[in-house]
């Protein structure tokens, strides 16, 4: 095995080990619909890859490195346990075969691939997208469920409403939304495993999560007080999962330290902006896929803004997020 595919796999493995507990908080709150969705979007997912590195003229397609696993669970966790099965179908797809394969496949994509997926069903279907159902709902395993639904604490803000979650709930992901991105407490602990492993580097996530807290505290959105402010951005739409999860991608964000806090900040600044002045829900992802365009930019302005940051020269592998 050479060392770029070891590498790749210590990565995806430790990615995939801190989702198994999202995973299980998915299950926990909407039963076992969510297994079926899951597996669905795995053997999906890891098949068109296969077929997409054949169709690029590889040999041996990549499919010991589990960046199509990653890619299926991260996008999967997007969306609300009710959405008809279809549905991953072509979420899937769209990160495969437009993503990905179009670029060269595997480390060689410009857009994060899950991303980009959310962002094109969020546009095409916002009906099925943007709809969830209650914790604990009895959601059938059939494709298109009756269940009933209601709208998310992004729209709720968007509406200049407070959402009426409560820290507790907050913190244990009790509240409805897309399926695995609403328990910070699990998130906060996925996150520091990975920066122990070396596999997410810590300035990415500190630029974006600082500039998401400093716009709550000086633009907030409810009259709550300063906490709830902050609390409520910090669990809306899939900020906190998306940062952790996707916007430390290697393949698609700066490969240094100063253009990692910079790709941090400004990733952190133009969701809030899209949130403050937009119309879309889920804004994280645009504000994610236009960060992704200027990766190159955050590395060459990082270092002449941040030149006392010493530059992150280790090997794309050390850092952490979605490698697809």
């Amino acid at each position: 095995m050479d060392v770029n595919l070891s590498k790749r796999r210590k990565n995806m493995i430790d990615i995939i080990i801190t989702l198994i507990p999202l995973i299980c908080m998915s299950v926990y709150f909407y039963g076992m619909r969510v297994v079926i969705m899951l597996a669905f979007a795995i053997l999906f997912s890891v098949g068109l890859d296969m077929i997409g590195n054949l169709l690029l003229g590889r040999k041996k397609p990549e499919k010991y490195d589990f960046s199509a696993v990653v890619t299926a669970v991260i996008f999967t966790l997007m969306l609300p346990a009710s959405a008809p099965y279809w549905m991953i179908g072509v979420g899937i797809s769209l990160a495969v075969f437009v993503a990905k394969i179009p670029f060269g496949g595997f480390e060689k994509n410009i857009f994060n691939p899950a991303a980009f997926a959310a962002a094109f069903m969020v546009i095409s279907w916002p009906k099925y997208m943007l709809q969830y159902p209650a914790v604990f709902a009895d959601i059938g395993l059939e494709s298109t469920t009756d269940v009933l639904t209601t709208t998310s604490a992004d729209y709720i803000l968007q509406m200049g409403g407070a959402p009426k979650i409560t820290f507790t709930d907050a913190l244990l992901g009790n509240f409805s939304g897309p399926m695995g991105t609403t328990c910070i407490m699990v998130m906060s602990a996925c996150a520091l495993y990975l920066l122990v492993r070396g596999t997410m580097s810590w300035q990415l996530p500190f630029g974006a999560f600082s500039m998401v807290l400093l716009f709550a505290l000086v633009f907030p959105r409810v009259t709550t007080g300063w906490l709830a402010s902050i609390v409520y951005e910090l669990i809306s739409g899939v900020l906190f999962f998306g940062i952790i999860f996707m916007a430390s991608d290697p393949t698609t964000t700066p490969k240094t330290g100063a253009g990692k806090f910079l790709f941090g900040i400004l990733l952190g600044l133009t969701t809030m902006l899209f949130r403050r002045f937009g119309k879309a829900e889920c804004s994280f992802v645009f504000a994610l896929l236009l960060m992704n365009a200027l990766s190159e930019f955050c590395d060459i302005m990082g270092n002449k803004i941040f030149h006392k940051i010493k530059p992150d020269r280790k090997p794309a592998a050390q850092s952490g997020g979605e490698t697809v």
